[in-house]
């Protein structure tokens, strides 16, 4: 089998292009915001966030206090 259809196949079964249309994601919701949020609440809760799943920013988990 020649290497071009066998890689359109494996793209063909790979279920990617199912008939289900994409999920869509709500930023309001996301946010933990309403739709009727002021634009400052919206900056604010965006910042928030990213702060809080920021890799350099993520406080580490407390360990045990390691002897001396």
């Amino acid at each position: 089998m020649p290497r071009k259809q066998k890689l359109e196949e494996e793209v063909e079964n790979d279920g990617f292009f199912d008939d289900e249309p994409p999920k869509t994601i709500n930023p309001y919701e996301v946010l933990g915001l309403d739709k009727s949020a002021t634009t400052d609440e919206v900056k604010s809760a965006y910042r928030k966030a990213a702060l809080q799943h920021h890799p350099g920013k993520v406080n580490p988990t407390p360990t045990a206090s390691l002897p001396n």
